[in-house]
């Protein structure tokens, strides 16, 4: 049977800090009741005192940092803390929404989901190390159970959406050709409809140009379809 290894039951068993990243102290008043918080003005304070070994989460202020996606996604593409809690405080945007999990405004007990997330990250894989993308992937989608994979719409991307937490944790290649393969093997699968796209069926592109054809004669003429009348 696969065991959680000593490393990972260390590090479940540390207490938690909420990391809240924001140029406002008021932001921070009422948390320390909760858990322990340190604020950062930047991700580059923090990055330069980060400490892997600690149990931490994150919180960031949308509304008084100059560039909080910037945060959120140096925070979800890091290795070390892209598999932590990432909470957001103000009006989250569709991309923002993707890579977060959610208004920290909403979370009930904040301690009580950092100690699931946690538990379920260690047990992920059965405990041993995860190696390929797919399994960071699973692993996370897994541990974080309020957060899917969210398209967001972008006129130039091939496909005319993305999915932001796949470009997050890619290493190299293309997101899409990733999804493609994670969808033919099963191991995602669709939730609802956001949209429908057309795409090329050779390249796989969507940016495409369609031509209006009568299927009775060919090309449109005035005498096909709906008409502006005039008098004659």
């Amino acid at each position: 049977m696969l065991m959680v290894t000593r490393s990972k039951k260390q590090a479940i068993a540390l207490p938690a800090t909420l990391v809240v990243f924001s140029r406002l102290d008021s932001v921070t008043e009422g948390l320390s009741s909760m858990l322990a918080t340190r604020r950062y003005d930047s991700y580059e304070a923090f990055e330069s005192e980060g400490n892997p070994e600690e149990r931490l989460a994150f919180l960031v202020d949308l509304q008084n940092l100059p560039q909080p996606l910037e945060v959120v996604h140096a925070l979800r593409c890091h290795p070390e803390w892209r598999a932590r809690m990432i909470w957001t405080q103000g009006k989250a945007g569709p991309e923002c929404h993707a890579l977060t999990d959610g208004a920290f405004e909403a979370v009930g007990n904040p301690l009580e989901q950092i100690d699931h997330c946690s538990v379920r990250w260690a047990r992920a894989n059965g405990g041993q190390p995860l190696r390929s993308q797919d399994e960071i992937l699973l692993a996370l989608l897994w541990s974080h159970p309020q957060m899917s994979l969210d398209p967001v719409r972008d006129w130039s991307a091939p496909e005319l959406y993305r999915y932001p937490l796949l470009d997050a944790l890619l290493d190299e290649g293309a997101s899409e050709y990733w999804l493609r393969s994670l969808r033919q093997r099963r191991l995602v699968e669709g939730d609802g409809l956001v949209d429908r796209v057309r795409l090329c069926p050779r390249c796989r592109h969507g940016h495409l140009s369609f031509v209006d054809l009568c299927p009775e004669c060919g090309p449109l003429r005035g005498s096909c379809g709906c008409q502006r009348l005039v008098a004659g």
